[in-house]
């Protein structure tokens, strides 16, 4: 994927800016496998579950006192399955971007603010009763990541955050007009244990 080296060069080209202080990476991941009974009615059967599991690297850099570049690369691993292919690795939230007291902007491949509202709210993320298993199906997901995403994510302000996520083409390749393009955005309030998230998606 081409963005994993523009990250990467992005930050390899930003270590001379600063001599004291370097980029900081991480390394993290999480194996959550799962054996599963389903039963459908009809017939039921045991399966084992990845349930999500993965593995990313997170890197920041600081250019000047309160502006950084961030950028992150994560992919799943079908731990289940073994190697079947292409997409025993498949891509989750990757991204390059800055982030600062203006808020944090960013582009790549990555959750949409739609699909943030099913994971800050779902009491089985990353198992077999996840709730994207409703909000998911009969040609219609509202649990995406946009392809060729541009994101704004406000500072907070009163307890407000606002997240505007626009897809140049949520497709793959190169396009020369953007009839695939997607808008995805929310407003969210959280103060004293009460989150309250409003959302739009085309």
């Amino acid at each position: 994927m081409k963005l994993h080296y523009a990250a990467a060069g992005v930050l390899l080209a930003l270590s001379p800016l600063s001599t004291s202080q370097a980029a900081e990476v991480g390394f993290y991941g999480q194996i959550h496998v799962s054996v599963d009974h389903l039963d459908n009615d009809v017939d039921s059967g045991l399966n084992i579950s990845s349930n999500s599991s993965r593995i990313g690297v997170k890197a920041s850099h600081e250019v000047q006192p309160g502006l950084k570049v961030i950028a992150q690369i994560e992919t799943l691993v079908r731990i289940e399955e073994g190697d079947t292919g292409s997409d025993y690795f498949d891509a989750r939230d990757t991204f390059v971007g800055l982030q600062g007291d203006f808020g944090m902007a960013r582009i790549g491949y990555f959750d949409t603010p739609m699909k943030k509202v099913r994971s800050r709210t779902d009491f089985f993320g990353d198992k077999i009763g996840d709730a994207r298993n409703i909000v998911s199906g009969g040609g219609v997901s509202l649990d995406k990541r946009f392809r060729n995403g541009i994101h704004y994510q406000s500072p907070v302000f009163s307890n407000l955050t606002v997240d505007v996520h626009y897809s140049t083409n949520d497709a793959t390749g190169s396009t020369p007009q953007n009839e695939n393009d997607a808008i995805s955005s929310s407003i969210t309030y959280s103060a004293d244990g009460l989150l309250v998230i409003l959302a739009y998606e085309r």
